[in-house]
């Protein structure tokens, strides 16, 4: 005897759904408030937003950075009875701190295909920074940032994604090379339509670039790093008029490996402020692990499995920043960064500023 099925399904669905063979399974897998499409999309968008957090992370580390490091004095000459003499003094203490605060925008979009539904994201939020210059050629630094996030899976609702995310990093030199990295962990929190989902990151990011031309005004560089995070998304039970739908966790990573040249180019200082710089760069990237995670769903016994949009695996990437130093101790800059994909794309693009102490 066939189960009683809801009217408000079939008016959505149509009989022609059951007439088929589509299982009930299928029917409330999809249509329950937990959505399946939603809930398949949602460990996609986490891992996006670590993704791209990572990227933003890269571009923003050691913004400032020519911000008055070296102690600055002054030669007095004083006048006496015996003579001229003169004097050194401390005018300037050596600035090794520096803090600093930025706004950021973040929008990513995967078009739909045979595996599963697309989706839109959008995310937008603040970071708070802090840095130490142990010498000129190392500095170390953490951060902690929120952003809330909206999700659209097509032909679906919008679910939200509160983020805050936590890091270290570093920044070294030495002679023409330069090494930054970074490790960290993200908390985020998902609201399907009333279920409420939790889940976490641990994110690491390593780049390496060498200075392949100099002069005294502009660099050129190539550059080669990676961007990890590894995902974990909390289960879900939830009870509908006359199913019960249960859905696994999910563990997911994705790493986005790229490699490209960086033009940095420096600007002319606004009066006593150290010089500014306008960085270029361009390369392709290429992403490996889950870039189509899958949901898991149990209904009244019954398994069914849904995933979301693949997406290539292959894309360029472009990117710009300027770093503004207005003073010795205050800096302006801005970054903006595009990944295109021939079946998505992902934007990044932050505005801040440092003070160093």
């Amino acid at each position: 005897m066939m189960k009683k099925i809801n009217t408000r399904i079939l008016g959505q669905l149509g009989t022609a759904a059951v007439v088929a063979g589509t299982s009930l399974m299928e029917v409330y897998a999809v249509e329950a408030p937990l959505g399946g499409h939603n809930y398949a999309t949602a460990m996609s968008s986490q891992l996006d937003g670590n993704i791209g957090h990572l990227r933003r992370l890269r571009s923003s580390m050691g913004k400032g950075t020519p911000l008055q490091a070296k102690p600055v004095y002054a030669v007095n000459t004083i006048d006496s009875k015996a003579g001229s003499m003169t004097e050194t003094v401390l005018t300037s203490p050596a600035t090794r701190w520096r803090v600093g605060v930025q706004g950021f925008y973040e929008q990513t979009s995967v078009d739909g295909n045979n595996r599963g539904a697309g989706h839109d994201r959008d995310e937008a939020g603040a970071q708070l920074v802090a840095e130490y210059l142990v010498r000129d050629s190392f500095l170390v630094g953490g951060s902690v940032s929120y952003g809330r996030a909206h999700a659209k899976t097509d032909n679906a609702r919008t679910s939200n994604e509160d983020n805050t995310r936590f890091d270290i990093y570093s920044i070294g030199k030495d002679g023409r090379w330069t090494c930054v990295n970074s490790i960290g962990m993200g908390l985020n929190y998902h609201n399907l339509h009333g279920a409420d989902l939790d889940g976490y990151a641990i994110n690491f990011m390593h780049e390496t670039a060498y200075d392949l031309m100099r002069s005294e005004s502009a660099t050129l560089q190539v550059y080669a790093g990676v961007q990890t995070s590894w995902n974990k998304l909390d289960g879900a039970r939830h009870r509908g008029d006359n199913y019960t739908l249960r859905v696994r966790s999910q563990d997911a990573w994705a790493t986005d490996v790229n490699m490209g040249f960086r033009y940095n180019i420096a600007l002319p200082s606004i009066g006593s402020a150290p010089e500014g710089l306008l960085s270029l760069q361009t390369g392709a990237v290429g992403s490996v692990g889950n870039v189509n995670p899958a949901a898991k769903f149990t209904v009244d016994g019954e398994s069914y499995r849904q995933s979301c949009a693949t997406r290539d695996r292959w894309g360029w990437e472009i990117g710009a920043g300027l770093d503004i130093p207005i003073t010795e101790n205050l800096a302006l800059f801005g970054t903006a960064e595009g990944i295109i994909r021939s079946d998505s794309y992902a934007f990044d693009a932050q505005l801040g500023m440092k003070m160093a102490f």
